[in-house]
């Protein structure tokens, strides 16, 4: 982004546009593990036997999971 945005300020969109690229396709793979991760976690909540150690961990704690389950849901959307 730091190279793009003086290039961008000067109105110079040719010459941003790589760093634009670049910024783009590093988004779009944050995206993609986003949505990777929130599919494990939607397995691992439909799931739960299979993942004993998480039987153990404390209401606080799974109401942690589920929130963050749900920001990346918001996100990934």
């Amino acid at each position: 982004m730091a190279n793009a945005t003086p290039k961008l300020r000067s109105g110079d969109l040719i010459g941003a546009y790589p760093s634009l690229q670049k910024i783009n396709n590093g988004m779009s793979e944050v995206l993609q593990n986003l949505k990777e991760l929130q599919g494990l976690m939607e397995d691992v909540q439909q799931n739960l036997k299979k993942f004993p150690v998480l039987q153990r961990l404390s209401p606080q704690d799974l109401m942690d999971l589920n929130n963050i389950n749900g920001e990346m849901r918001d996100r990934t959307k």
